[in-house]
């Protein structure tokens, strides 16, 4: 709005909007020549406010990803704070590493499973169980969506019938017969078919991390023993802990999503439920 002040005054100045300003008889090109003046003049301010817009749009996205409010004022400093910092150690500019996280956050919105059936008759759009796993260590993924961000869920399963996942506010343990999970459910092993010592020692890990609290910063994640997590952090370092090698980001980038995880090439699909 500044700008819009500066400019319009500088028009007045040069007498270009002042009232009465056309002489009697001026020439239609004279006038053509000031309208032209002032296009390009607006043209000026309006650039800069338009791209200014667009970073702000992409800080919108990227604060309802983490499913804050994009209106709360204490939300966006936190957020833009972390970019600050991240940019920083990235060796980015604020503006570089805004819109790489929120094209790497935009990528990592749930796209619908490739999956040959079709969903039964009402069973989209309700929440469901996870039901049962077949071994320690399976994982699953659901659509779970945010402000109508669809960044999806993930979480690990600690015996064949409880799972450990970490939500707002902190890492929880939950049965898995209840029913929190927005249809469908995809439920995965992790390496092997067969139950391995991998396996125990990813779901102790994750055992080990109830109660931490929530990390909204996911373009950032991949930290291994951290004193908060987010929920594909938590499956990710789980793994990770085990294993250096056994890596379940598919995309290899600074951020670790849940969309990641399913697609890596360590995990296998075995069940679906709606």
């Amino acid at each position: 709005m500044n700008a819009l002040h500066t400019n319009f005054k500088a028009l007045k100045e040069m007498s270009i909007l002042k009232p009465g300003h056309s002489a009697p008889g001026e020439s239609q090109k004279g006038f053509v020549r000031k309208i032209y003046t002032i296009a390009l003049i607006l043209i000026a301010f309006l650039v800069p406010l338009n791209q200014a817009h667009a970073y702000s749009s992409e800080l919108d996205e990227i604060i309802s990803a983490a499913g804050l409010n994009p209106l709360s004022s204490e939300d966006r400093e936190m957020i833009t704070r972390e970019i600050h910092q991240t940019a920083l150690a990235m060796g980015n500019s604020y503006d570089e590493e805004l819109h790489r996280i929120a094209t790497e956050s935009r990528n990592a919105t749930t796209a619908k499973q490739k999956d040959s059936a079709r969903p039964p008759r009402g069973s989209s759009d309700k929440n469901i169980s996870a039901g049962k796993a077949e071994r320690v260590g399976d994982i699953f993924y659901s659509s779970n969506s945010t402000i109508g961000i669809a960044h999806g869920h993930t979480a690990i399963y600690v015996s064949q019938y409880t799972y450990v996942e970490a939500t707002t506010p902190y890492v929880r343990m939950v049965n898995a017969y209840v029913k929190e999970a927005p249809s469908p459910v995809y439920k995965y092993y992790v390496g092997w078919a067969w139950q391995s010592p991998n396996k125990y020692k990813a779901a102790n890990f994750a055992k080990s991390k109830i109660g931490k609290s929530y990390n909204y910063f996911f373009w950032s994640n991949k930290t291994v023993h951290a004193n908060s997590y987010n929920c594909s952090q938590l499956v990710w370092a789980a793994y990770k802990s085990t294993d250096p090698n056994v890596d379940l980001d598919s995309d290899g980038g600074p951020g670790v999503y849940p969309t990641d995880i399913k697609k890596s090439h360590w995990v296998h699909h075995y069940e679906t439920r709606w």
